[in-house]
């Protein structure tokens, strides 16, 4: 698996092993060090890895047995280790078990359990945790009437769950990014989004959200300032809008920019190329899907803060955008990319 965060990227093996790269200010990596990193390093101890998920400036893990560790910044308890303390190397969310997927959002983390339900922790300015409070919490707290999710994503400051193929989503809303047509917060699940059926997946931005459907049609709603949304404008849109002419098979968000997977093994990407993050060769932003320049039988993607990354069909980790801190894995921090390059394995 392959998941990116706003500087930094992180990618598992077959077997369970984690590397990442990229900035590590605060120990995003893992290697137990805050030097960031142009190549990959090994994330200390973690070897049985089912699944990661990059927030801004944490990671964290689901690991084999259905646990969570989690790593790097931890101001507002994003780690849910029941303190405020930065973390260089994977540590354990106490007392948290049977875990189904972990989602790493702006300063928050969800985890969804094999019951359906969910809980959250971190920041909660915005009612991200779902609690029916503001409060941040550095613990685990249970997600307000919400049972039955299947899937769950976070944004910076916002967070959707998946239940029957429809979507709920609940915190920051300025943007429209929650879907229900209104501007309005909310520091609980809200009704499933209306209209939006048949959704098999969900994916969230920095403020915006989309959901594609068992036919392939993607929707997009929330912060459209780039043209993130795809649906040919820049206008935002407090609920969903059809991504203009994209029949997907996966998708990823990044901060401001997202991408697309289609069945034919291409990659799609829309909204911000400041950097190059929509890997088409040039930086002018697009409100519709362009291909991505020479990419063919991708398999996975991962879109991050102003980077993109594709695991292709032969194992082949490529990625392209900002590279800063060396979040592109190619050995360089001198120059953003602006079509695919592979990621150098040490």
């Amino acid at each position: 698996g392959v998941s990116l965060g706003y500087d930094h990227t992180c990618a598992s093996t077959v077997s369970g092993q984690t590397y990442c790269w990229g900035d590590n200010f605060y120990g995003e990596l893992g290697d137990n060090s805050t030097v960031s990193r142009a190549q990959p390093v090994f994330v200390t101890g973690l070897l049985d890895t089912a699944a990661l998920d990059a927030g801004y400036n944490h990671t964290c893990a689901l690991r084999v047995g259905n646990t969570a560790s989690c790593w790097g910044y931890n101001f507002y308890g994003q780690l849910g280790v029941g303190d405020t303390t930065d973390r260089l190397a994977p540590t354990p969310v106490p007392n948290l078990t049977g875990v189904n997927q972990i989602a790493a959002g702006g300063s928050h983390t969800c985890a969804l359990f094999a019951t359906g339900a969910v809980q959250c922790w971190g920041r909660n300015n915005d009612g991200q945790l779902g609690d029916n409070s503001n409060s941040d919490s550095s613990t685990p707290r249970s997600v307000t009437g919400l049972a039955n999710a299947t899937q769950i994503v976070a944004g910076t400051a916002h967070t959707c769950a998946l239940t029957t193929g429809q979507v709920a989503c609940w915190g920051r809303n300025f943007s429209g990014q929650l879907g229900y047509g209104d501007t309005t917060s909310r520091n609980v699940p809200g009704p499933v989004i209306a209209g939006l059926t048949n959704v098999v997946e969900i994916i969230a931005g920095a403020n915006h959200t989309c959901a594609r459907q068992s036919t392939g049609q993607v929707y997009c709603w929330g912060l459209n300032s780039y043209g993130q949304l795809g649906d040919g404008n820049t206008i935002n849109r407090n609920a969903p809008v059809l991504v203009s002419g994209l029949m997907a098979t996966r998708l990823a968000a990044g901060v401001s920019h997202t991408c697309a997977l289609t069945a034919t093994g291409q990659v799609a990407c829309w909204g911000r190329n400041f950097d190059g993050q929509l890997g088409d060769g040039n930086t002018a932003d697009r409100s519709t899907p362009g291909q991505v320049s020479g990419l063919t039988n991708a398999v996975e993607i991962g879109a991050g803060g102003l980077h993109t990354c594709a695991l292709r069909q032969t194992g082949v980790l490529s990625c392209w955008g900002g590279n800063l801190y060396g979040q592109l894995g190619d050995g360089t921090t001198t120059t953003n990319r602006l079509v695919p390059t592979d990621v150098v394995w040490p």
